[in-house]
Order: C-alpha cells, then sequence, then structure tokens
C-alpha cells in the first residue's frame, strides 16, 4: 500500500477545522411519519453529497443547506404512508463511512449500533447510491435488514488508495478498519442496480456477478 504521507491530500481533507466543526455535529436526521407500519428505511448518502470538492460547494451543501441524498424521498406520500421511520445519514469526508457519521459515533461498529438502537422491532430497508450503496449493503449486513436497494454501489473500496481518500489510504494495514474494504460476500438479500457500460462500476460488478 502507498504511504499517505506521499500525497498532499485536497479540500475538504485539508482543512481540518471546517470539516472537524460539522463533523462533531449529528449528521444524521430522523423523520416519524406518524403510520405506525412496523417498516423504517435508512437512506445512506454517497460521495456525491456535495461536488466539486471546494469550500464554497461545502459550505453551500452542506453548512447552509444541511444537504442529505435521497432527502427529496421523504416527500413522498408513498414513501410517508409505507415507512413509519425514516432515516437520513451521511459521511461529510466522503470515505465510505469508515470513520462513522460524526464525532461521537466514529466507527462503522457504532454507527451500526446507533441504527440498530433506531430501528428496534421495525423490519429495515436501507438503499443508498456509489458511496451510500457501499453503505447500505454494510449496513444491512449489520442490522439483519429486509432488504436493500444498492444503486452504482461499491463492494471494493481497495482501490481507492489515493489522495481523495486519505482515510481509506491511512487505514489500509488497520485490521479493525480495511476488514470492511471487501463487502462482496455480504452481497445478499437485496437489489444492485448498476449501468453496464460505466468503466468504473465494471470491476465493481465482476465482484457480485454469481451472488445470489
Amino acid at each position: 500500500m502507498t504511504d499517505s504521507e506521499n500525497f498532499k491530500f485536497p479540500f475538504p481533507w485539508n482543512n481540518s477545522e471546517l470539516l472537524a466543526n460539522e463533523y462533531a455535529k449529528d449528521n444524521y436526521k430522523i423523520i416519524r411519519t406518524g403510520n405506525k407500519t412496523g417498516r423504517a428505511i435508512i437512506f445512506c448518502s454517497g460521495n456525491g453529497l456535495y461536488f466539486p470538492n471546494t469550500e464554497a460547494e461545502f459550505t453551500g451543501k452542506i453548512i447552509t443547506n444541511d444537504r442529505y441524498e435521497w432527502d427529496n424521498l421523504a416527500n413522498d406520500k408513498r414513501i410517508m404512508k409505507y415507512y413509519e421511520l425514516i432515516i437520513f445519514i451521511r459521511d461529510i469526508y466522503k470515505q465510505w463511512y469508515i470513520t462513522g457519521i460524526n464525532s461521537r459515533i466514529n466507527t462503522v461498529e457504532k454507527t451500526a449500533d446507533f441504527l440498530k438502537d433506531l430501528t428496534a422491532g421495525l423490519e429495515i430497508t436501507t438503499c443508498g447510491s456509489s458511496a451510500g450503496g457501499y453503505a447500505a449493503v454494510l449496513f444491512a449486513h449489520f442490522l439483519k435488514a429486509e432488504r436493500f436497494f444498492s444503486l452504482s454501489g461499491q463492494f471494493s473500496i481497495t482501490h481507492q488508495i489515493s489522495s481523495e481518500a486519505p482515510f481509506v489510504l491511512m487505514n489500509a494495514s488497520n485490521s479493525a478498519v480495511n476488514k470492511y474494504y471487501d463487502i462482496s460476500n455480504l452481497h445478499k438479500g437485496g437489489y444492485y442496480l448498476w449501468p453496464s457500460e460505466c468503466k468504473i462500476d465494471i470491476p465493481q460488478h465482476e465482484l457480485v456477478k454469481n451472488n445470489n
């Protein structure tokens, strides 16, 4: 693995104060619809949460607008009717949730436990695209979810050893973290949709194409 010291990290990962201030906040949103259906859905934001990676974009999307991917679906009457609990989570570092969602819930395991407590006794669905699709599969496994929806999600992040994935890079030899770098064996109980002509998605599909 490449040593992280060889990289000069671009924004936002080189602005620790700005990121740390937002990382200290919740970075989750909960909607209780009032409909007692026994079902919960968890929407996992991906790395498209803000783009491009500029301070202005981060400030506008995260600080000013408090953006979560899939947020617009919360207003859909069918979603509101079907689920009694809607949860949105985001990883503002855009590092496949390996540092959790905030400074208190700062690991994959703590995030899973947090979601498990919120959804206790409910049938669970997880959903996300790209890095959010990776998270949807990962947390569906921990929560024993009824199903997941992964749209162009990753099943291996070992290729993300670059200047734009500093935490993935710095934990490449950390077995407590890197054990989640390949989750292709967790692909069960859900739906995976991928663009068959996308060069980024083709190798991800190869990992799970024989899975049920």
